[in-house]
């Protein structure tokens, strides 16, 4: 048996919990490559980067924020703020897990 799936049989809701979480990481991930995919073939639309920062709402706001206001000269554009902005979606991903898992089993 491996490890992850020790780890999720040993709490009550973690197998749903980890379909949940999976299911948002796979929406932002799905997102992303779309987003990667129109900005390279349509010379960067900003649709599909809207999305990926509404799907990655709240935390989307620590990375976007600095960019929209000026603060800072190295604010991330590009693939960079692509990355962050996939970071901030696997982070939200893992405290859904953490919220929706429930208490351990004995």
């Amino acid at each position: 048996m491996s490890w992850i799936g020790t780890r999720i049989r040993s709490r009550g809701n973690d197998r749903r919990a980890a379909l949940a979480a999976g299911s948002y990481l796979a929406v932002v991930v799905v997102t992303a490559g779309v987003a990667e995919y129109v900005s390279v073939t349509s010379g960067a639309p900003i649709g599909p980067g809207v999305v990926l920062v509404v799907i990655t709402l709240p935390t989307s706001l620590l990375v976007i924020l600095p960019a929209l206001f000026g603060i800072g000269e190295n604010a991330p554009d590009g693939d960079v703020l692509l990355i962050a902005l996939v970071g901030c979606g696997v982070f939200q991903a893992w405290l859904l897990w953490l919220l929706l898992r429930g208490p351990r089993i004995r």
